[in-house]
């Protein structure tokens, strides 16, 4: 750790003074130091982590998914960290290795499912397993929202309109994500 720790501090006084792309940059930097060493790459994320500097976290636990031990592990805490980003890639990432390792958990196929749609990268099997994770979620509003999405990729708006309609759903207390999956089967 002692070949990290410096940046670490460097990244985590940037990070308390507000200079964010400096703090990031120390991080980084960091990382590179930790090369391989998983115990290193895990204090270099857990602590750019705390210093705000989520994309150099997300980075040192890509490192790790080298190591399939970790995949698991480093894949849940780039999903994590990712749910605040603009940028779907890292979530894209982690979502896909998830899936890849066999889970069996009908939210993050969903959420799956539902980024490739949003981000234009849906194959036939997004669809399909679209609509079985509709199907097994009971027609969720999460899954609804993908199924709707799934339905606006095979050029049927009109289905994703009446997929969301048939949720009963409250619009007037609708989500960010729920409106413009709405907007666009409109």
């Amino acid at each position: 750790v002692q070949t990290c720790a410096l940046p670490i501090f460097r990244g985590m006084v940037e990070a308390h003074h507000g200079r964010v792309e400096n703090a990031l940059k120390h991080f980084r930097n960091a990382s590179a130091k930790a090369g391989h060493r998983l115990d290193h790459l895990g204090f270099v994320a857990r602590q750019a982590e705390a210093g705000g500097a989520v994309r150099a976290a997300i980075e040192a636990y890509e490192k790790m998914l080298s190591y399939p031990l970790l995949v698991q592990v480093a894949a849940k805490e780039i999903f994590r960290l990712s749910a605040g980003l603009d940028d779907l890639a890292p979530r894209l990432m982690a979502l896909q290795r998830l899936v890849e390792l066999g889970t069996d958990d009908d939210a993050i196929i969903n959420e799956l499912n539902y980024v490739e749609l949003v981000m234009g990268v849906a194959t036939e099997q997004t669809i399909a397993r679209a609509q079985r994770t509709f199907e097994r979620l009971q027609g969720s509003q999460p899954a609804r929202l993908a199924l709707a999405l799934a339905e606006l990729e095979r050029r049927q708006p009109a289905r994703g309109l009446e997929v969301l309609d048939a949720g009963g759903f409250d619009w007037t207390r609708a989500s960010a994500r729920e409106r413009a999956v709405y907007a666009a089967v409109l």
